[in-house]
């Protein structure tokens, strides 16, 4: 018997959101985006957030978790992001493409 590779869509997605981090909350939040102060160093916390959720929830194999960042405002205060990223996805069919047109 052999088992079916499990796939790993969230990685690749979550390995895009740390490149371009600055990009993508000025898409999603440009509120937020204008609060920060992209001039000074943002820290990517997977590992502490790691723990933090295996303190409250023990995991069984392999969990991938959400973004942990730490940014500085332009007041400089440092804040703590919790950045949830979930991605849907199916094949799209002719009609879905005619919706746009």
């Amino acid at each position: 018997m052999t088992t079916r590779p499990v796939n790993d869509y969230d990685s690749p997605w979550k390995e895009a959101l740390e490149l371009f981090f600055p990009q993508a909350i000025q898409l999603l939040a440009p509120d937020l985006y204008a609060l920060v102060d992209w001039a000074a160093p943002i820290e990517f916390l997977d590992k502490e957030l790691q723990a933090i959720r295996h303190a409250a929830v023990p995991s069984k194999g392999r969990q991938v978790v959400d973004k942990l960042v730490k940014v500085r405002l332009l007041s400089g205060l440092p804040v703590y992001l919790q950045v949830h990223l979930e991605v849907q996805g199916r094949l799209a069919t002719e009609a879905d493409f005619r919706a746009f047109s």
